[in-house]
């Protein structure tokens, strides 16, 4: 009689276009209002969003870590427009909108790149910052949002990774006291229709992490969902029950295997 193995666990599931991520949300009415307006890079669609909103994000289509992610603001009035374009810490400005479309062109390259609508940040002493909201299949099958951490960017910088410097903190920080019940309560709500709502596309997903920006008024909005997404942010925290539960649930569908908690 032969003995029986177990086959171990391995979850790969992920989706690498932020294009195809966006377009998956947006098949979803009630998911789509959280989704800032996102076209494809060209320079119609370029000179429309800027047309548009007064300021936009360029970023790749395929990427992480914040990296080629480019901020363009436009301020000044009619025929006095200046375009400011920031990557990492560096800056240019220029006061032609031609000038301004060759340089984000040649910054783009042959990559496929994004353009989406700016969000204006809230901020916390100075600082803009987002939130990862973790969201993964627990125990009894179900969608369970597992951890919500702020992160704060480094002054002078348009991305919140912690791979540009940004500082994970809890949530109970940044909101003002008497609204972080009712804040964390639509960070949860967001996090499971979204994660309802990708598995219909994807039956095989098992978490996501949502990078989820507040604006002045505290509508969330989604920045980025990551089909893979990384514990680390949790890890810095002080508290590290989020972490552990993290972990405990990718372990149970064949993820964090290089973890200990």
């Amino acid at each position: 009689m032969g003995v029986e193995v177990m086959k171990e666990k391995h979850y790969t599931f992920r989706l690498p276009s932020k294009w195809t991520k966006t377009q998956a949300l947006m098949k979803n009415s009630q998911v789509a209002r959280w989704v800032p307006a996102t076209k494809k890079l060209t320079t119609a669609n370029l000179r429309a969003m800027l047309g548009q909103y007064a300021m936009i994000y360029i970023k790749p289509d395929r990427g992480s870590k914040g990296i080629g992610v480019m901020q363009i603001a436009k301020s000044g009035g009619s025929g006095s427009t200046v375009y400011r374009c920031q990557t990492g810490i560096k800056v240019r400005s220029f006061s032609s909108y031609e000038s301004m479309e060759k340089y984000v062109l040649a910054f783009a390259g042959i990559k496929d790149y994004l353009i989406q609508k700016g969000i204006q940040l809230t901020q916390f002493n100075g600082r803009a910052y987002d939130l990862r909201v973790m969201v993964q299949i627990g125990p009894r099958q179900q969608w369970e949002t597992t951890g919500m951490v702020g992160r704060l960017a480094q002054q002078g910088r348009i991305v919140t990774n912690g791979s540009q410097g940004a500082e994970s903190v809890s949530v109970d920080i940044l909101f003002p006291k008497p609204q972080t019940k009712r804040l964390k309560a639509r960070l949860n709500h967001l996090g499971l229709t979204t994660a309802n709502h990708l598995q219909k596309l994807y039956p095989a997903i098992r978490e996501i992490g949502l990078d989820v920006a507040f604006d002045p008024q505290f509508k969330p909005w989604i920045l980025e969902v990551n089909t893979f997404p990384e514990p680390h942010p949790f890890m810095k925290l002080e508290d590290q029950r989020m972490f552990r539960k993290i972990i405990r649930y990718g372990k149970a569908y064949g993820r964090y295997k290089g973890f200990r908690v």
